[in-house]
């Protein structure tokens, strides 16, 4: 299904039990010789601070890039989304969680365009651990006034479950957040992010690995 608000589109799917384990195994292959920076080491980052990979997608692709692109292309197109599959990048994340408190470690509320014009994006959750409590993605109208950030009014907001195969892919446009998690467990998910047809030419630093 897809759904409009105002300018934006999301669509919600789900990934058979064959496409979650053959993502989630390429994910944790593309974070296995992930090493902290110097950055993170000095500030004592933990596993719940996240580790993540960042792959170039062009048109030369590796074998597990066009595994990744093989299955999340038709979520793009059942979600009316117009994308260019030569032009963008995908981002693979892994949080370990340890505690009852809650921890918010993903970005602020805000649509992929102010980042990137022309793009559109999909999240793949490849694993979701049952006791993790949150970790679901807040869609809103508009920007969150200061008092609706600090509590005093009700934000304009709708919220998207997810579990272990939720797919959610979003218009470029869409102001979201994906919420972090309290509790007991991991969460592993994938970003794809594609440009759309009428921008070209995007560099990104990590070009996509040969095996």
């Amino acid at each position: 299904m897809y759904k409009q608000v105002q300018n934006t589109t999301y669509g919600v799917f789900t990934l058979d039990n064959s496409e979650t384990e053959t993502l989630n195994d390429i994910l944790e292959l593309k974070l296995e010789d992930y090493k902290r920076s110097v950055y993170e080491t000095f500030f004592n980052y933990d596993d719940s601070d996240g580790k993540s990979v960042s792959v170039r997608v062009d048109t030369n692709k590796s074998k597990t890039t066009q595994q990744v692109l093989d299955i999340v292309i038709p979520y793009f197109e059942k979600a009316g989304l117009v994308i260019n599959p030569d032009n963008g990048y995908i981002d693979y994340y892994k949080y370990k969680y340890s505690s009852p408190d809650y921890k918010d470690n993903s970005y602020c509320v805000a649509s992929m365009n102010e980042a990137y014009s022309n793009v559109h994006v999909c999240l793949l959750f490849t694993r979701k651990d049952e006791n993790l409590k949150y970790g679901n993605i807040n869609i809103y109208e508009d920007y969150p006034s200061f008092m609706e950030s600090i509590g005093y009014e009700k934000q304009k907001k709708g919220t998207i479950n997810t579990n272990t195969g939720s797919v959610i892919v979003l218009s470029g446009e869409t102001l979201h957040k994906l919420q972090g998690c309290s509790g007991n467990g991991t969460l592993n998910y994938i970003q794809v992010v594609f440009y759309t047809e009428k921008r070209s030419g995007y560099r990104y630093d990590n070009d996509d690995d040969e095996e």
